[in-house]
């Protein structure tokens, strides 16, 4: 196959990609739009004058605004209904703005602010703008004859307001061209064999013209010159529009190739790495990567355990890899790690990303580290030329860093401590044949299991022979669960419980129990024999002990404890005579 037939393939292959992104049934209101309370549709102007009015204006166009009115206030009243079951209307005042709608003016604030909210929930979650001026809908019919309205030419805008008690303003972004509607284009190119042009330096009322030429030999097909404002929360476009310019301009990257099927695409580890990192975790255990990672190479800026920093070294050394995990498992820690690794290389980073709050969460990340001037954010409303500026120029007035010698040779010395504490606890040892680590994971595998009293005689004669004949024997029991929990004629029944077996957290709330039982005797115990002496009964444990020694004392007194010491009022006749 010749190179341009494997480039031909490859693009058919970004064509069926982009097929596949695209939603073609009713749900897609990019063909099906059905106005409800999905938009507001402008009135009384031209597209063209709109998008020069937009352009024009900094602040954008403002719609009207409505503001209810105080009863009482000297203004407006409310007007009482003419029937009796009817709720007054409430009386308004409305502030005329730039554009005009069918809409009542209390209606069209709500309508706007429910749009207002679907696009900044979109830019928020995925940094898309789902909000659109659309100039012209199709009126057509599907292959399954049923009636459609698509619109034909979008432009990305916005909703803002300064407060609850300003109009909104529609702003135009600032690649405000219209683009056509890629969804409807594909659809009419594949089902009626329509191809509808690009938009070019026409107007969007010649625009408009050719495309009703193009379908005016269709029934029940029509051009509808109407403006509307509306969202289209369709999340895939924006990757639509990218293997687009990628089918466009030509696949030569030897990754993309491969993934659209060109077998001839070969995809290289790099030959000259400077460390041979394992295409597993056989062997690392221990500390092993330390033994192949030199320290003043790492440049990680978070913490990274041992599987953390084999990723970052193959993504530095070139190797194309999948990092995968439920969440909270580092991912994150390792994109910034990653990055920084790269940036102290002088090489640069692309990172992208579906959701906004992955890049937010790298981004700050690197920012609490200090690296945040070295990163330009380019998503969402960020990648305006304002922001862009902004970013810029807030990296250009960084100060320099302030860099002092460290220390390697305390850290290196400080690591090789800690690592021959690790590899202490996964040292193979006999004559069990496992590690101090391999025991501990065992025992916490177990920690909910049922406490079984079998007593195992010379633990410290216990070999590794030895050790598996009794797992094999609980494997044997463990085999027969249902024979030794319920079979009265077995033969294991000698080893069935005498008494309930408790778990871990029973078993410790039965030994608190005798121990507070046991303190409370003591300390009645201990009351008496202070009484019986004559002092205050002790509060603390050193009081506790002396009092013992008093009792030892007396208890050890030649010739015994006189007798009148012991009559009634005795010890404070002695006190007294003192």
């Amino acid at each position: 196959m010749s190179s341009e037939s494997r480039q031909q393939a490859v693009i058919e292959a970004v064509r069926q990609w982009q097929t596949r992104l695209l939603q073609l049934d009713r749900r897609n209101a990019l063909l099906y739009f059905a106005m409800g309370k999905r938009g507001v549709a402008l009135r009384v102007i031209e597209a063209d004058a709109l998008l020069e009015q937009l352009a024009a204006s900094r602040s954008g166009l403002a719609f009207a605004y409505a503001e209810r009115a105080r009863v009482g206030s000297g203004e407006l009243f409310d007007v009482p209904s003419d029937t009796e079951h009817e709720a007054p209307e409430p009386q308004v005042r409305v502030r005329p703005g730039d554009l005009n709608t069918d809409l009542a003016p209390l209606e069209l604030q709500k309508r706007l602010g429910g749009l207002s909210k679907r696009n900044r929930v979109w830019q928020e979650e995925q940094g898309l703008n789902v909000l659109f001026i659309v100039l012209g809908f199709l009126r057509w019919v599907d292959e399954d004859q049923e009636p459609a309205c698509s619109p034909i030419l979008l432009v990305p805008c916005d909703l803002t307001r300064e407060s609850p008690r300003d109009p909104y303003i529609l702003v135009g972004e600032e690649s405000d061209d219209p683009v056509v509607n890629p969804t409807l284009r594909h659809k009419l190119a594949t089902a009626a064999g329509i191809t509808l042009p690009e938009f070019g330096d026409e107007t969007i009322a010649e625009y408009l013209a050719a495309v009703e030429r193009l379908v005016a030999d269709r029934e029940n097909w029509s051009v509808e010159n109407s403006i509307v404002v509306a969202t289209f929360p369709f999340s895939k476009l924006a990757m639509w529009e990218d293997l687009d310019l990628m089918a466009l301009t030509g696949v030569t990257h030897p990754l993309v190739r491969r993934l659209a099927g060109d077998a001839d695409a070969r995809v290289e580890e790099p030959v000259d790495r400077a460390v041979a990192i394992p295409k597993d975790n056989v062997g690392l255990q221990g500390a092993k990567l330390d033994d192949l990672l030199d320290v003043r190479d790492q440049h990680t800026v978070v913490d990274a355990d041992f599987s953390q920093l084999r990723a970052i070294e193959l993504a530095r050394s070139g190797a194309n890899l999948v990092i995968h995990g439920p969440p909270g498992t580092g991912k994150s820690q390792t994109i910034a790690n990653i990055v920084a690794t790269l940036l102290a290389e002088g090489r640069r980073v692309l990172f992208v990303s579906e959701k906004t709050a992955a890049l937010d969460v790298v981004k700050r990340r690197l920012t609490e580290v200090g690296l945040g001037a070295f990163c330009l954010d380019l998503h969402s409303d960020r990648g305006r030329k304002t922001s862009v500026y902004a970013q810029l120029r807030a990296a250009l007035d960084q100060p320099p860093a302030d860099l002092q010698e460290f220390p390697y040779e305390r850290l290196v010395a400080r690591r090789d401590h800690l690592n021959s504490i690790v590899r202490a606890l996964h040292e193979v040892r006999q004559p069990l044949g496992l590690s101090v680590f391999a025991v501990h994971g065992r025992v916490a595998a177990i920690g909910d299991v049922l406490r079984l009293n079998i007593v195992v005689h010379d633990v410290s004669s216990l070999d590794a022979n030895r050790l598996r004949c009794i797992q094999d024997a609980v494997r044997r029991i463990a085999d027969r669960a249902m024979e030794f929990r319920e079979h009265h004629t077995s033969r294991w029944r000698s080893l069935g419980p005498t008494g309930p077996s408790p778990r871990l957290a029973d078993a410790v709330r039965n030994d608190l129990t005798q121990v507070r039982t046991a303190v409370d005797a003591t300390v009645h115990a201990v009351g008496i024999a202070a009484t019986v002496c004559g002092v205050v009964s002790p509060r603390t444990l050193l009081e506790v002990t002396q009092l013992v020694c008093l009792l030892t004392h007396l208890k050890n007194a030649q010739g015994g404890v006189p007798a009148q010491w012991l009559e009634p009022g005795g010890l404070a006749r002695m006190i007294h005579e003192k």
